[in-house]
Order: structure tokens, then sequence, then C-alpha cells
């Protein structure tokens, strides 16, 4: 019986060639030493693990270079296929076949500029995709289209400028999308839509964003359905959230993060339309103006919001009920609306 392994290439390096059928993963009896235990106690230069679960393969600090047309194929318990710090720059159409559990795939950590429909056709129990640390600029439209099961994509820590409204459509089931860490200048209107039910977490943070546009998130839930957001825009260069903003944010339940921006107001008329939800606002390390904390805690007050509203402020600022003895030595406040 052919056995299937978790390998771990943590010292040695594979020296680059093209792809011969040798390389392919299901023949991986070529890189191994059968004659090793199956805990790999005696490995020193590569670490092997063999599984009879066959459910892992592990490959770090390879070079590969390039993924080929079924390289990696046929292992049909396969779960967790990581191939992370591998010099990976290029996957053709292909690469991945007849893998149908596979839950998981991690090709973090190498130069892939550009992620094709095709790169991941045939994996469709995935659940969660890492494609974090990579140099990716481009992202097809339907890129993830064939993806129905994931539930969480980490694209941080790339060179992504803008977001295609089409890239999570087909994905009902996403629970986390994370593209901190990239170069996102705009949130456009339609950016992105949240599945029915759902519980969603949308990274933005650490980008460039200057704009975030009204309906920049949109719900399919139907209109019993309450659907709860985070959305992660701190570390950015936002200098105002705009009304309209904040009344395409009365459709969810949601915590808002704006820390470490530029902002210094936020208009107590703006909060007006999320009095039937409730609503986390983090906006500490802004220069938010006093009249403006005060405004817009006394507006929450007096309107009965469900709000909570987390702030520092550049100026000394003494709230009505809310006067601690060492206020001026708060790093961060916290109102609690009803």
């Amino acid at each position: 019986m052919t056995p299937l392994f978790l390998l771990a290439f943590l010292g040695s390096v594979i020296p680059a060639i093209p792809c011969p059928d040798r390389w392919a993963l299901q023949k991986i009896d070529v890189w191994t030493h059968r004659e090793i235990g199956t805990r790999g106690q005696h490995v020193r230069s590569v670490s092997l693990y063999v599984l009879d679960t066959h459910e892992m393969i592990e490959v770090t600090k390879a070079n590969v270079s390039v993924l080929c047309d079924g390289m990696i194929k046929n292992f049909r318990n396969l779960k967790y296929l990581t191939l992370v710090e591998a010099n990976i720059s290029r996957i053709e159409s292909g690469a991945f076949q007849k893998l149908p559990a596979l839950t998981h795939l991690s090709l973090a950590v190498n130069h892939l500029s550009s992620i094709e429909r095709d790169h991941f056709r045939d994996l469709e129990a995935l659940r969660v995709l890492y494609l974090s640390k990579n140099v990716i600029e481009n992202v097809d439209e339907d890129a993830f289209l064939d993806l129905v099961g994931l539930r969480k994509v980490y694209l941080d820590r790339n060179r992504i400028h803008e977001i295609d409204s089409r890239w999570f459509l087909s994905n009902t089931q996403i629970s986390l999308i994370d593209l901190s860490f990239n170069n996102v200048s705009k949130v456009q209107k339609g950016a992105f839509t949240l599945p029915r039910n759902s519980m969603v977490e949308i990274r933005l943070q650490h980008n460039e964003i200057e704009e975030v546009e009204a309906q920049a998130v949109i719900s399919s839930a139907a209109e019993e359905e309450e659907p709860y957001l985070t959305l992660r825009l701190d570390y950015n260069n936002l200098t105002d959230i705009t009304q309209s903003f904040v009344e395409s944010m009365d459709a969810f339940h949601s915590s808002l993060y704006f820390d470490s921006n530029f902002i210094k107001c936020f208009a107590p008329e703006m909060l007006r339309s999320l009095k039937n939800v409730t609503v986390e606002l983090q906006a500490d390390s802004n220069p938010l103006s006093c009249d403006c904390v005060e405004a817009a805690t006394s507006f929450m007050k007096d309107h009965e919001l469900r709000a909570e509203f987390h702030f520092s402020s550049t100026e000394d600022c003494e709230l009505p009920g809310l006067k601690p003895d060492n206020w001026n030595h708060i790093p961060q406040n916290i109102y609690f609306g009803n």
C-alpha cells in the first residue's frame, strides 16, 4: 500500500527543476526514505512523518517554483495541504486534482503575483484558504467562484489595490475576509455582499483607505434576519465618515473599527439610522474634538441607541455623567448607550 505523508522540509532546500512526473506529490516516494520509522525519529536534514490517516501534507522551505498541472492529485483523504515558504511563483491550471476531502490549503509566504479561477477549480470542499504574504496584485473576478464552501480567506500582506465586488458573490458561507496590510485606497459601493444569517468579519486595517462609500457592505439576508458584521478599518487614512455610509449600516448589528485614522468628528445626526440595531463603535487614537464626542454620546443617550462608543481624544474632555477622578490620564474612554 502506498503510504501518504506529512512532509516538513525544515532545513534543506530542494533544487528548482521543471515539472517531470516524479515531482507529482502522488509519487512522493521519490523524496522519502521508506526505511525511516513512522514518526521520523532518525531524520535530521529532512523531517518525515508517515500518517496512517493520510490526511496531511506539509512542505516548507522548499524551492518548488511552479505548481504544475497534475502535481498534486489522487489524495482522496487529504484534508490539510501546506505549501509555505516554498518559493512558488506560479500555479498552473489543474495543479490540484481529485482532492475531494481537502478543507484547508495554505500557500502563504510565497511569490504569487496573481490568482486565477483555474487555480482552485476542483477544490469544492475547501473551507480555509491562506494566501497571506505573497506579492499578489491581481485577483480574477471569478478566482473563488468554484469554492462554494469557502468560509475563510486570507489575502493579507499582499499588494492589492482594488476590491472587486464579484470576488465572493458565490461564497455563501463566507465568515472571514482578510485584506489587511494591502494597498487599497477606496472601498466602493457593493464591495462586499454578506450572505444570509451570517456573522462576517472583514479586515481592512493597515491599508491606505481614504474613502468608504455608502453601501460598501450590503446584505442578501431577508428583512427578518439579523446579520452581524465586524468591519475593521483601523490604521488607514480616513478623515471623515460620511452620513450615507453610516445610514447604510442599519442593515447590520455591527462592530465598526476606526482606530488610528484622522477622524475629527462623528456628527450626531449620522447615528440616527442606527436606532434599531446594536453597534460597537471603536474610534481610539483619532483627533476627535470634545464637542464632537459630547454631542455624539448625548445623542446616543437621548435617542436610546443600543451603542457602545470607544474613543480617545487629543483634548482633555469632560462629559456630563462620566467624570472619573483620573479622566485626563485615561487613554481610552468608553461611553455605553442604552
